[in-house]
């Protein structure tokens, strides 16, 4: 998730170049990188319970990055075929993110517990 995000920062210059507005860049690149900044606060959490919630953090995050990505793809300034690759990109994370998430939450359903 990490390389996501890294490639996201690449972006910048060339969506700058292209004349796209600082502040969509800009919200891009904050939301990319957040996905992977969440994933990792997810892996370190303190219960199961801390756990979905900080995946659905990086779930809602990654929902925001495709967003803007789709929203480039509109744009004849940005680069299409890069536009298209990194939505697809970030697509399949969002695919595993909420996969992982449903699957934490049952097992939480389960937990005896519930910590």
């Amino acid at each position: 998730m990490s390389r996501f995000g890294a490639a996201m920062i690449k972006l910048i210059t060339p969506l700058k170049k292209a004349g796209i507005p600082a502040s969509v860049v800009d919200q891009l690149v904050r939301s990319a990188t957040s996905v992977g900044a969440n994933y990792g606060e997810a892996r370190g959490a303190e219960s199961r319970k801390d756990f979905v919630h900080k995946l659905q953090i990086a779930l809602k995050e990654c929902r925001e990055a495709k967003h803007w990505l789709a929203t480039l793809q509109e744009t004849p300034a940005a680069p299409q075929r890069t536009m298209a690759a990194y939505y697809g990109e970030c697509d399949q994370l969002c695919a595993i993110l909420y996969t992982s998430l449903l699957t934490a939450k049952r097992a939480h359903k389960g937990d005896v517990n519930n910590s």
